[in-house]
């Protein structure tokens, strides 16, 4: 088994030993539209979105705006792709806006996001 696969198999291992600490998410992808000046025509960018689970730290209200919540949440890599695409995560009923993404290699996401609090 290479390395690579060891550290991924890792990485599902710390997954399924997090129990309650990891929730399902439900990752919403940035749609739009595009528009090619050659041809005038528009297309309606994927709006679908991505199930997955996740691990929520480091959640605290921001000292600014006692109104909102930040977080920091972590996916596995294989389960999101690329983390830029998404613009929310929905997490037990709550709507995470996606602030930034902290870390992203081939085996974990870390992205700050923040929600009314």
């Amino acid at each position: 088994m290479s390395l690579s696969q060891t550290i991924t198999d890792g990485v599902d291992t710390a997954f399924e030993s997090m129990g309650d600490v990891a929730k399902d998410a439900t990752l919403a992808l940035a749609g739009g539209a595009t528009f090619d000046f050659a041809t005038g025509d528009a297309t309606e960018v994927d709006k679908s979105s991505v199930k997955c689970q996740v691990a929520v730290v480091r959640s605290k209200r921001e000292l600014k705006d006692r109104k909102t919540r930040l977080a920091r949440l972590i996916f596995k890599a294989k389960d999101v792709g690329d983390p830029t695409r998404y613009t929310t995560a929905v997490i037990e009923n709550r709507t995470w806006k996606i602030d930034s993404v902290i870390k992203a290699d081939d085996y974990i996401v870390i992205i700050e996001a923040s929600t009314e609090a």
